[in-house]
């Protein structure tokens, strides 16, 4: 929608980890897109017209009926300056999007940088950098 890039179900992943529930109830992470990020590089993280916006997108975009600002327990707005990566790293023939530093042991550089600025482009990058070391450790 021009605004958020990804949702993360936040205390089911907390759960995973830790192995409790969240007592607070369900926390979700919104993620905005590059676009709207360059839009609003200039704003605070204090800025509630920020906050204001995402939290109608997720609403919206979750199906929440009634007043966000009534059912949200908590909220932060982080802004970050310079974590977008708009020009990738060139992917390497021979081990796609991550590098390999060292043969022997294997040892390699994976995140979005080699990608997208997302999630899923260090996903992407993980699973690549994941069969480098893979294909390494079968040739011992």
């Amino acid at each position: 929608d021009g605004t958020l890039h990804l949702l993360c179900y936040q205390s089911r992943k907390t759960e995973r980890v830790t192995g409790a529930a969240s007592a607070e109830g369900a926390v979700v992470v919104g993620h905005t897109t590059l676009a709207w990020a360059k839009r609003n590089a200039r704003a605070s993280g204090r800025d509630e017209r920020l906050l204001r916006e995402v939290t109608e997108r997720m609403a919206e975009t979750l199906k929440l009926d009634g007043s966000i600002s009534r059912t949200m327990l908590g909220s932060k707005v982080i802004t970050w300056k310079q974590c977008h990566v708009t020009k990738p790293v060139p992917k390497n023939d021979a081990t796609g999007p991550c590098m390999l530093l060292s043969a022997e042991p294997p040892l390699l550089l994976a995140g979005d940088y080699f990608t997208a600025s997302n999630f899923g482009g260090c996903a992407t990058s993980a699973f690549a950098a994941a069969e480098v070391v893979a294909k390494a450790l079968k040739r011992e």
